[in-house]
């Protein structure tokens, strides 16, 4: 009786909580600035049907004396969200703003009920679970913009669940990481994240397979690999090719100087740019102890 009442008590804690935060994403409004060029270049792919070569809004932007002195920066501006930018103008050309906000909070909360699911699957203990995904809303509303960064959050969240299905359970789940990628790589330049997830997952395994560490036989850790390296390859079949890494590597310190995105918070924190923000080192202590994955559920 006393479990059964507990039960009760957790299913209508995590309802209550996730009530909360739908309503809160669908009542923010449309509020990022960079949203208006997004749609305004989605319907310029649309109609043209071909992606941008100069900035097409810009008049003087074509002038010999305002020349790019970064093209491939520009290049990688002007391509790397072509797909996310035909989404957003294709709901907002449909829907208007109620359609944009509604896929903003779609996207959100999905990260947060697949990191529920997540714990769920490992028996994390509701202590844990609760606050951590409180603390996942809080920063979730600080990239509550309306950018193609969305996807970019959800899809590492994906990719990181599909390859620990794969090494838990051995799942088929796997095999949709080469169309996932593709996908990806064309909604946004961030798709860089999940090339570095696969390969440090592909490593990890590789080193446990050497020593004897692992469940994987061959022909297991064959098709880890093979996917995992098909998954890489698709990633590349995007206007930019590889090409954004190397404007990283090339430009990259000029661009972590300009683009905030690419600062460390830290580095914000100490500059006084930005409030510190306590849930995120809160998520950053649990999320690298192994004890969040064999706490005892409640």
């Amino acid at each position: 009786m006393k479990n059964r009442i507990i039960k009760i008590i957790v299913f209508v804690s995590f309802f209550l909580l996730f009530i909360s935060f739908i309503n809160t994403y669908l009542s923010v409004k449309l509020w990022d600035y960079d949203f208006w060029w997004h749609i305004a270049t989605g319907r310029y792919i649309v109609e043209h049907k071909a992606l941008p070569d100069t900035d097409p809004f810009s008049f003087v932007n074509n002038l010999e004396e305002n020349k790019n002195p970064h093209p491939l920066r520009e290049q990688l501006i002007l391509k790397q969200y072509w797909l996310a930018q035909v989404v957003f103008y294709k709901v907002y050309d449909t829907f208007g703003d109620r359609g944009i906000i509604f896929l903003r909070s779609f996207i959100l909360f999905s990260i947060i009920f697949l990191i529920f699911w997540w714990f769920n699957r490992q028996k994390v203990s509701f202590y844990i679970t609760y606050p951590f995904l409180f603390c996942i809303f809080i920063e979730t509303m600080i990239f509550s913009g309306e950018r193609p960064v969305l996807f970019t959050i959800l899809f590492s969240v994906i990719v990181f669940i599909i390859l620990d299905d794969f090494r838990q359970r051995k799942g088929r789940l796997v095999f949709s990481l080469i169309p996932l990628m593709f996908i990806w790589a064309n909604l946004h330049g961030g798709y860089i994240l999940g090339i570095v997830i696969i390969l440090a997952y592909i490593i990890a395994e590789a080193v446990h397979f050497i020593f004897k560490r692992d469940i994987f036989d061959k022909k297991v850790f064959l098709t880890l690999c093979i996917l995992g390296l098909s998954a890489l390859a698709v990633s590349a079949i995007i206007p930019n090719g590889f090409s954004a890494f190397l404007t990283l590597t090339s430009q990259g310190k000029a661009i972590q100087a300009s683009v905030i995105e690419y600062q460390s918070p830290f580095r914000l924190y100490k500059a006084q740019v930005r409030p510190i923000d306590y849930e995120y080192i809160f998520l950053i202590i649990p999320a690298s102890n192994s004890f969040i994955i064999n706490s005892p559920s409640v």
